[in-house]
């Protein structure tokens, strides 16, 4: 099943970048959006690609009860964000940024991934979120997939307004 979530954030794409890239702003995320944080770690290389891969758990009850079978009271999730280096153009300034993303829950045959792209808007920038939900649960799958793209849509959707907030903190 296919999810696509944009948001604008109202700093520019630079400032966002380095945010998202923040340890600390990704153990703030997940304290609001209810994830406790188990790993997190921010991985650059001297070209400028960054990594991030977060590690943590939440309660189950963000999956409607009918499912919550297939992954009991918690479910333990792994995140990874791959930003590529900034091409030449991007270093001059606009702070475009495109990378991949992948969510697996622990002991559950769910994948998430996609593209995030985060670049300038006219109001300070926007970001983009493009993926696939897998459920490889035969009978089940299409509808563990429904559920799922909602909580993770629901998820991205906030990431814009914890950005916002944490960098407004910040300045």
């Amino acid at each position: 099943m296919k999810i696509t979530e944009t948001m604008l954030v109202s700093h520019d794409a630079k400032t966002v970048f380095d945010t998202m890239c923040d340890p600390a702003y990704v153990e703030y995320k997940s304290e609001r959006a209810g994830i406790t944080l188990l790993s997190n770690d921010v991985v650059t290389t001297d070209e400028g690609a960054v990594t991030v891969v977060t590690r943590g758990s939440m309660k189950s009850d963000v999956v409607p009860a009918n499912f919550r079978t297939f992954v009991g009271s918690e479910i333990e999730i792994r995140q990874t964000v791959a930003w590529a280096e900034a091409e030449l153009s991007e270093r001059d300034g606009d702070g475009k940024r495109v990378g991949t993303f992948a969510l697996d829950i622990s002991g559950a045959p769910v994948r998430i991934s996609g593209t995030v792209i985060l670049e300038t808007a006219p109001a300070g920038s926007q970001l983009a979120y493009s993926g696939e939900v897998n459920a490889s649960i035969p009978l089940f799958g299409n509808m563990i997939e429904k559920a799922i793209a909602g909580v993770i849509t629901d998820v991205l959707a906030k990431e814009a307004s914890f950005a916002d907030e944490w960098i407004a903190s910040r300045g």
